[in-house]
Parts: structure tokens; C-alpha cells; sequence
């Protein structure tokens, strides 16, 4: 299943772009934590290997691609043996503003799976604005 959304933010595409890596994201996804696997010391490139805690369950989240240089991140993330993610953000400029574009590819491998994957859709991804328009004004304030 595909499931696709977007949402604009008030601010520099650059800034916006930090808050989808892997500990960018703890500044708004309540509850993210990462507990690293490669590199150590942890660093965001492509490869780097971490483990989420998500509903008392544990992730593991690979980083397929990592290009700052074209705001596009790649994850592939196992949620234990029921569901598989790809997910796909990338940040474009928009004229002082960023356009976020985020894609996800489930693979349901159980029927938990399939109740798992039937949460993510577009509503979820765009109900992501808010949360990461305050951490952007918040570092921006800084």
C-alpha cells in the first residue's frame, strides 16, 4: 500500500530538512528516541542503522538514502514481524517557505500488520504541520 501526503512550513528549507533525521525528529515526534546501532557515535548518512521503540514494540529503521544537499531522506523501518515501511521525505523550497512531500510503502506481513498499516495515511502525514512548524520556530528563536 502507498500512502502519500504534503504540507508546507514557515521557514528555510535547509532547518526544515533536519527535522526528518533520525534525531531531528525527536524535536516533534512525541516519544522518538533512538537508540543507535551504526555509526557510533551516531551520525545521519546513508546506511546509519538505529532502533525506535513505537506501542511498546521495537523498530529497526535503515537509512536507504541521505542527502541533505537535496533535503531527501530514505528510510526502510521493521516493525517487529507484522509490518514493513518505506518512507520518503524530501524538502523543497517554496519561495521563504518549504514543501514537504512524504511517501510511505507498507508491507503488512500479518493480519496485525495489515491493522498496523491501516493507521498511515494521508491525514497522519499532514497532521505532522503543526508539530514540526513549533520545533522550527522554536530553534529559530533560538
Amino acid at each position: 500500500m502507498k500512502v502519500t501526503g504534503a504540507f508546507t512550513i514557515d521557514g528555510d528549507a535547509d532547518l526544515v530538512f533536519t527535522m526528518f533525521d533520525p534525531e531531528g525528529e525527536a524535536r516533534w515526534a512525541p516519544g522518538w528516541e533512538i537508540d543507535p546501532v551504526f555509526p557510533i557515535p551516531f551520525r545521519p548518512e546513508t546506511n546509519a542503522v538505529f532502533r525506535v521503540t513505537n506501542d511498546g514494540q521495537i523498530e529497526v529503521w535503515s537509512m536507504l538514502d541521505f542527502n541533505p544537499r537535496e533535503r531527501k531522506v530514505e528510510y526502510l523501518a521493521t516493525a517487529g514481524t507484522d509490518l514493513v515501511r518505506r518512507v520518503a521525505v524530501s524538502c523543497m523550497p517554496a519561495g521563504g517557505r518549504t514543501e514537504v512531500n512524504v511517501t510511505y510503502v507498507l508491507t503488512s506481513l500479518s493480519p496485525a500488520g495489515a491493522a498496523r498499516a491501516a493507521a498511515f495515511n494521508g491525514d497522519y502525514i499532514t497532521g505532522w504541520r503543526e508539530l514540526v512548524q513549533a520545533a522550527v520556530d522554536k530553534l529559530r528563536t533560538h
